[in-house]
């Protein structure tokens, strides 16, 4: 385990969120939205929009039924939920507040109000309080996770503390950076955050995991100094080897972590992580609450940089022009090669090499990447892609190009250009 203290960088703020954002707070009035409230409390800053939004089931009506419905009986409904949101909130905040009332699927609802309002953060309850409760419990929190392009925080129990002890899942990606950041960021004063990364255990990755381990942490090493470290909280690395989400509970448990952070990455152990029966484990079984940062919300590409980013794509058919566009703009850049596999995650396998070009064979539908210096041959590198299915580019505001994307099979291979040049 290696450490890196707050010393080392100047920066300060406590939090990644620009000013005057707004958070969504999601409560359904009852005491297992009582945590998604008190840590909204804690977190949110006087700058901030704090919207609270409830949303409530359509009434499903069985044919033939006894059961008379009707507009008022609908008013008397959202009515006495209002009351039960007045109560809690007057429980949890000691001021009675209304919340925005919206009808249909709830993790939908939330999502498309989150997206509508360019939320920064959602806030939501875990479920039920013991674990044995949440496995038999609903599915909300888990699709809400799943469908959403905005952070979510589930918030087991009522926060006390901005937190404190803070363990990151790490699979190197550009979005495992980002929640690592963002947590980071979100910690309180003093905090300690550890990076962890889960080795597979695979039958048919045990070859290749000896050699893993061997160089994860190195890989450690070079995914902490990309962090921007506030003063005053400690980051420190850990490396292990098994199931994901047991290694990842466990590291919870035996550093007493009052929240979990991820990143929803596409591709990748991460995913397995976070999209299946994994993340149904890490989600129902951990006893702090969880942060997930969907891979949107990290700029889908490479090292985000300031100002508004535009992904753009063509058809295959000026997949060709596109690379020759992309090859001329950016010859001599400084640029980064990863490739994100689906059995073994992201891999970075070539770093700050000058970028030489890419050019697309319809015929053999391949594309190439060329790294290397102009002047001295021997340090050439290419590197071959086959069964491309898309090809995308990732600009900023001015039009500067950031990250060049090329889809294949089941997996992706992103060169990220170096904003030094």
């Amino acid at each position: 385990m290696i450490n890196r203290h707050a010393s080392q960088t100047s920066t300060t703020s406590h939090d990644r969120r620009a000013p005057s954002t707004v958070v969504l707070v999601a409560t359904d009035g009852r005491p297992q939205s009582d945590g998604a409230l008190a840590t909204a409390r804690l977190l949110v800053t006087p700058a901030d929009t704090l919207r609270l939004l409830c949303v409530v089931d359509p009434v499903t009506l069985v044919p033939e039924s006894m059961v008379m419905f009707s507009a008022e009986l609908e008013t008397e409904r959202r009515a006495e939920l209002q009351r039960q949101i007045a109560t809690q909130t007057e429980r949890v905040w000691g001021v009675p507040q209304v919340a925005e009332i919206a009808d249909g699927d709830v993790a939908r609802s939330i999502t498309r109000a989150a997206r509508e309002s360019g939320a920064s953060l959602i806030i939501a309850g875990l479920g039920h309080h013991t674990i044995t409760d949440r496995v038999f419990g609903d599915e909300t929190v888990l699709r809400l996770v799943r469908l959403s392009d905005t952070p979510v925080l589930a918030v087991a129990a009522p926060l006390k503390h901005v937190p404190r002890r803070i363990v990151v899942a790490v699979d190197f990606s550009e979005t495992s950076l980002q929640a690592a950041q963002f947590a980071i960021n979100l910690a309180a004063p003093g905090a300690a955050v550890t990076l962890v990364h889960v080795a597979p255990s695979d039958s048919q990755l045990l070859a290749w995991a000896g050699a893993h381990r061997q160089n994860a942490q190195k890989a450690l090493d070079a995914f902490l100094l990309k962090i921007q470290v506030p003063v005053g909280k400690l980051v420190q690395t850990l490396l292990t080897q098994g199931d994901p989400a047991t290694e990842i509970l466990a590291a919870a448990t035996n550093l007493n972590a009052d929240l979990i952070a991820a990143g929803s990455h596409g591709h990748g152990l991460i995913a397995r992580f976070l999209t299946g029966s994994v993340a149904t484990k890490v989600i129902r079984g951990s006893t702090c609450s969880v942060l997930i940062l969907p891979q949107a919300a990290a700029y889908q590409f490479g090292n985000a940089v300031p100002g508004t980013m535009v992904a753009r794509g063509v058809t295959p058919r000026r997949w060709s022009a596109l690379l020759d566009d992309i090859s001329w703009q950016n010859m001599g850049r400084k640029a980064e090669l990863e490739i994100d596999d689906p059995d073994i995650g992201a891999q970075v396998q070539v770093a700050d090499r000058p970028f030489r070009g890419a050019t697309y064979d319809h015929h053999d539908k391949r594309v190439e990447l060329m790294f290397g210096s102009t002047t001295d041959v021997n340090t050439h590198l290419t590197h071959t892609i086959g069964h491309v299915s898309a090809i995308d580019i990732l600009q900023d505001a001015d039009g500067s190009d950031v990250a060049l994307r090329i889809r294949h099979g089941k997996g992706q291979t992103i060169v990220r250009f170096s904003t030094d040049g």
